[in-house]
């Protein structure tokens, strides 16, 4: 089931998204749906679209707000499939036209109106799609299946996938702004879309490295198991961890502040740790070099310490263990990711976790008498 972060003039049930407030026939609402995402840096969305005389935009948006009459939006770029009749003039399926790109700026959806503010359709350039795309789609029934990823580093990328073809990159007209960027859904007729969310955004997972991170991983993983070389110390509680000041820089800009600096970390290449709990820093220097977590590890304990070193990779994987923890230890839970429910990076583990809680009664009523 989708995580909807913004809903409007649309009804949700289940997976699947229809428009609401249909007056009649002439009349033209319009409805939108934007996704929750763990991460918005990187994110894949899946989704299924069968219509009659429908129009969807299917993309991602910045900038989104909602109240009783309108939605807000700053910028969206979209793929739009168009679904032009019920058989054509031979007596065929119905069929999509080829599907477009379309960027939008600064534009407004009224509840019972038209799209205002540069969102006239009909007036816009469409930007070119790739061939790959245009050849996928060519001969299609009504059904699509659509596969959106996007991904702010090393660059702003947006692809598209049809009917389990290739995802490939598009390029819109102008370079993507940046900008923090959900999955959105746009219906543009008034007939009923059916529209299916196949894969919501990545809940509970971290991002997929790329080829080099993963070998870079792969030889950290051998200097861990073998110090013979290691150049630094970090000092915790009577223990000291023999550590490759290489490595703890690439993963984290406060060990390279501290080791680059001209302070006595720098000087003696040795970090006390001392006031920190010592299983959670043998964690965290083993999560540097591993990427993964141990067993034994307490997410609750080490997820403010991989917070405070800049440990982003640590951090999604103590939240997504602790998520795991919900049903079991739910006040632990709810404690350790409080702090962070105002944080973007933690704000969706925080709301998921909180409706595991409120949706159980016996849950909460345990949650609600240890807090």
């Amino acid at each position: 089931m989708p995580i909807i972060y913004e809903c409007f003039n649309a009804s949700v049930t289940g997976d699947n998204i229809q428009p609401v407030d249909v007056v009649d026939e002439d009349e033209t609402p319009r409805a939108a749906v934007v996704l929750w995402t763990p991460r918005l840096n990187n994110f894949v969305v899946k989704i299924k679209t069968s219509a009659d005389y429908s129009r969807v935009l299917f993309g991602i948006a910045s900038g989104t707000s909602v109240n009783d009459t309108d939605l807000v939006m700053s910028c969206g770029y979209f793929i739009e499939l168009q679904h032009t009749s019920d058989e054509g003039d031979d007596g065929e399926p119905a069929m999509y036209e080829v599907p477009m790109l379309r960027k939008l700026s600064n534009f407004r959806m009224t509840k019972g109106g038209p799209f205002v503010n540069l969102l006239d359709l009909e007036q816009q350039e469409p930007c070119e799609l790739p061939d790959v795309l245009r050849k996928r789609a060519e001969g299609k029934d009504r059904w699509h299946d659509v596969c959106l990823a996007f991904q702010k580093e090393p660059a702003l990328a947006l692809s598209f996938g049809l009917d389990g073809g290739p995802i490939v990159p598009v390029c819109f007209n102008e370079p993507i702004v940046e900008g923090v960027y959900r999955p959105c859904i746009l219906l543009l007729d008034w007939q009923a879309n059916d529209i299916t969310v196949v894969e919501s955004p990545l809940v509970g997972q971290k991002r997929k490295r790329n080829e080099m991170e993963r070998c870079t991983t792969g030889n950290f993983i051998a200097l861990w198991h073998d110090r013979s070389f290691a150049d630094a110390t970090v000092q915790c509680q009577g223990q000291d961890f023999r550590v490759h000041r290489a490595v703890l820089c690439c993963q984290s800009r406060v060990f390279a502040t501290l080791f680059q600096g001209q302070g006595q970390e720098g000087i003696t290449a040795t970090i006390d740790m001392t006031a920190e709990d010592p299983a959670a820093v043998a964690a965290l220097l083993e999560h540097a070099y591993t990427t993964k977590l141990t067993k034994d590890v307490d997410p609750a304990v080490l997820l403010p310490l991989a917070d405070r070193f800049e440990m982003s990779d640590c951090v999604d994987d103590c939240s997504g263990a602790l998520e795991s923890l919900v049903e079991t230890h739910p006040t632990k839970v709810i404690r350790a990711l409080r702090p962070y429910s105002n944080d973007e990076r933690l704000r969706q583990t925080w709301d998921r976790v909180c409706c595991a809680v409120l949706r159980n009664p016996e849950l909460a009523v345990v949650a609600f008498q240890q807090l």
